[in-house]
């Protein structure tokens, strides 16, 4: 089971895309680092600073650190929200259907990428919740 989300660009308003990327941006900065830390050869020392206290990992403590590191590496590495541009089909699908509006209507076999992209097109701004 997957939690990833993807947006179509074209549905998406461009500020959104902006904040999107900046979340993608930080959180490959941040996996990059957990990364390192993960693959830090073992004579690294490694050490917890906040504020005036210091802890050095050190054997049985480090393995422990580490294996959290790869375990929220695992469930955290995929970045659970994707922008994508708008396959040429899906543009072609919306203006074949646009007269009839409804979501029922995709004109994709179901479990497709495209009707992924035809769900996940529509807006409900205007449909009440």
């Amino acid at each position: 089971m997957t939690d990833e989300k993807t947006l179509i660009a074209s549905n998406v308003p461009s500020d959104v895309v902006g904040v999107i990327t900046a979340c993608q941006e930080w959180h490959a900065h941040r996996i990059a680092q957990l990364k390192s830390l993960a693959d830090a050869p073992e004579h690294t020392q490694l050490v917890i600073e906040c504020g005036d206290k210091r802890v050095e990992l050190d054997g049985e403590v480090r393995v422990g650190f580490i294996a959290g590191i790869q375990c929220a590496l695992e469930l955290l590495e995929k970045f659970p929200l994707t922008v994508t541009k708008p396959s040429k089909e899906f543009i072609e699908g919306c203006e074949a259907w646009i007269d009839t509006l409804e979501i029922g209507d995709c004109p994709y076999a179901s479990n497709t990428e495209e009707a992924a992209q035809w769900v996940a097109g529509w807006n409900f701004e205007n449909e009440e919740v």
